[in-house]
């Protein structure tokens, strides 16, 4: 794949360890049971860019990079009609993470920057009315107030029109 060329991806920030592996199987599960396939855990920073990754690559490594480990914190369980927020946790962000996500908008094509949500979907589905309460119940209590440590940053071959089986991460920072 050639980074050169311009092509749909996202920016994620992406956590590590027994967070990483806890949300990860919580993920795994709920695919399971809607069938649309497991992804990794993060949160997106940037979706559906269009240009270059290997300009998004740099411009991450430029405003990110070296900027240390970023605190969130789980705020609670939501669900929404949209596919890619059928289930997440909703986040409360540090306010330089805001700073960097609008000096990426502003250098970055096709960023676009509408309105931010921070989160860390658990489930893709084209409807939240299928989830069992009790289920939605024990993973409410098991983040609640949760703090999700982020460590890296993933510039990722995903998007809205990428089926979620052919999402690929094409590079990775250390933050």
């Amino acid at each position: 794949m050639d980074l050169d060329v311009p092509q749909p991806h996202s920016i994620w920030l992406v956590p590590k360890g027994a967070t990483f592996a806890t949300l990860k199987k919580c993920i795994v599960d709920l695919a399971d049971h809607t069938g649309n396939g497991p992804f990794d855990p993060h949160m997106t920073l940037l979706g559906d860019l269009q240009g270059s990754p290997t300009k998004t690559i740099q411009r991450c490594t430029d405003i990110l990079s070296g900027s240390g480990a970023i605190s969130t914190r789980v705020t609670g369980l939501s669900r929404g009609d949209a596919f890619f927020k059928s289930l997440f946790l909703d986040l409360i962000v540090p306010e330089e993470l805001l700073v960097a996500r609008t000096k990426l908008c502003a250098v970055l094509e096709g960023s676009g920057g509408g309105g931010f949500q921070p989160h860390i979907s658990l489930a893709y589905n084209e409807t939240s009315d299928e989830y069992d309460p009790e289920i939605l119940s024990v993973l409410g209590q098991n983040f609640a107030d949760t703090t999700v440590i982020m460590t890296g940053v993933a510039v990722v071959s995903s998007a809205q029109n990428i089926p979620i089986a052919r999402w690929r991460c094409l590079d990775h920072l250390s933050l």
